[in-house]
């Protein structure tokens, strides 16, 4: 039950891939930097996984906020929970479909700074071949030559087809994706 668990958080990790905005500045995501986490509930229980294959671009300048874009590409075969028969069966039909549907996309829409260094970046979020808006929250800060961006965004399993039945009664609706992306500066 555990490793099923773990294959819907890493469903939900996949889904709710990165929430950022492009504008001024364009930049491609450095993964070797970054991270992307999957947390979901089990049994009352918050289980996390992890997605480890994901590009993208994004631009952003934080004085042309309206300006900013981001398209974030999660490869959905690459969630990892740290154990192999739960990420195998995360990329089954039911859970991710990851054959049919290798890629979770998001593409920003709108940002908008919320406070100081905080923002909101309203987009959608296209996972199993559904598209549903999706809203991210998250810090900005520049450090050693590079934009970082830390946050989340939240999705509804069920809105995606996540881990249907028998699972509603076991795995919780929300599935938080946290975030940190950093970008080089060109």
């Amino acid at each position: 039950m555990m490793r099923t668990a773990r294959s819907g958080l890493a469903v939900l990790l996949v889904a709710g891939g990165l929430v950022l905005s492009r504008s001024a500045v364009a930049g491609a995501i450095d993964s070797r930097q970054s991270e992307v986490r999957v947390a979901f509930s089990m049994s009352g229980v918050e289980a996390e996984g992890r997605i480890t294959r994901y590009s993208g671009e994004i631009d952003f300048d934080p004085l042309a906020v309206r300006d900013a874009q981001a398209e974030i590409s999660l490869q959905t075969g690459s969630f990892s929970s740290g154990d192999p028969d739960t990420d195998a069966k995360m990329r089954e039909p039911q859970w991710l479909d990851s054959r049919q549907h290798p890629r979770a996309i998001f593409e920003s829409a709108q940002l908008q700074q919320t406070g100081d260094d905080a923002y909101e970046a309203l987009g959608t979020l296209s996972l199993k071949g559904i598209e549903q808006p999706m809203k991210l929250l998250f810090r900005y800060s520049e450090r050693g030559g590079a934009q970082v961006f830390d946050g989340e965004g939240r999705l509804s399993r069920a809105a995606y087809g996540i881990g249907e039945e028998p699972w509603d009664t076991v795995l919780g609706d929300e599935i938080v994706i946290r975030f940190h992306i950093v970008v080089p500066k060109p």
